[in-house]
């Protein structure tokens, strides 16, 4: 929250839908050979906010506050997630990048003439545009899966109405604004297995997607 500069909490409303998106890709998980860990079937890919590097601790954290891991407290649960020895793949880790303004909607400032949703009256700050890039790593161990992922990816993009590397996606700013279809675009990806080590156990594939950013100004706003 920024208040009183700006309206909501524009950066975790961008990072929720975000999540949100990538949750509509659904997989299957095993059990952990010690039994440690609940299977699991068509259920979101398990996702976190890490860089690659932190992939595994936040990974553990996560198995425990969904309750996917046997123990009968959230300290059990995650003690007995910490034991496995592999990570439950696959799963998706997401780096976010700073908004930098958005060349494509570059303009004067300027204020809403006239607004129609509740609570919103006359001279309403136009939102501030930016553009945010985020750095999504799918993590896999069989080359099945990876084809899996990468063909969920291009199925997301060049859909009726936008770009050939563009979708909408919603984002949700909250009272009065409520929900908005914002750009996302896909930059690029590229297959980073083989900087895991000359022996690789799991697939990496990192891919660059582009979200419209909107920064909710608040009425003091200069």
């Amino acid at each position: 929250m920024a208040a009183p500069y700006t309206q909501g909490n524009s950066l975790r409303n961008h990072d929720i839908a975000i999540m949100n998106w990538l949750s509509g890709l659904h997989v299957d998980y095993g059990t952990d050979p010690d039994g440690l860990s609940v299977q699991q079937t068509n259920v979101p890919i398990l996702s976190v906010f890490s860089t690659p590097d932190r992939a595994y601790a936040e990974i553990v954290d996560l198995l425990a506050r969904k309750r996917w891991i046997t123990g009968s407290t959230y300290d059990e649960m995650k003690a007995n997630a910490a034991k496995i020895e592999a990570l439950p793949l696959p799963i998706v880790t997401v780096v976010a990048g700073e908004p930098a303004f958005d060349p494509e909607m570059v303009g004067v400032p300027k204020k809403f003439a006239n607004r129609t949703a509740p609570g919103i009256g006359p001279g309403e700050p136009y939102p501030g545009h930016y553009r945010r890039e985020y750095t999504v790593n799918f993590w896999s161990r069989r080359r099945s899966t990876d084809n899996f992922i990468r063909e969920w990816v291009m199925s997301q993009f060049g859909i009726r109405g936008c770009a050939f590397n563009e979708r909408l996606i919603p984002v949700d700013h909250g009272e009065p604004h409520g929900t908005w279809l914002q750009s996302l675009k896909h930059l690029g990806g590229a297959d980073q297995s083989d900087l895991e080590g000359e022996e690789v156990a799991y697939k990496r594939v990192e891919y660059s997607f582009s979200l419209r950013f909107w920064l909710m100004r608040a009425n003091t706003t200069l």
